[in-house]
């Protein structure tokens, strides 16, 4: 006979303000990224965004991403 025990995995829902803190974007971001498909929310019944921890691991890797493309583009010499 096998036993299985079964395992709890706590997901964290987070609201979009929290959300956009932990990642170290604003709010409009997020909802540009859902918009444009690159990182969907999910949503409630009352169509509300929110996030997992499955979408925290993306959006600080797109954060960082973002930083650097936006460093690039400082650091490039400007033709005047």
């Amino acid at each position: 006979m096998i036993l299985c025990r079964q395992v709890r995995y706590t997901t964290h829902m987070y609201t979009v303000s929290q959300f956009a803190k932990r990642v170290g974007v604003v709010v409009k971001t997020l909802q540009r990224w859902d918009r444009q498909g690159i990182l969907k929310a999910r949503r409630t019944i009352t169509n509300r965004r929110y996030y997992t921890d499955e979408e925290l691991a993306k959006a600080l890797q797109l954060s960082r991403e973002d930083r650097n493309d936006q460093s690039a583009q400082d650091q490039a010499p400007s033709d005047a």
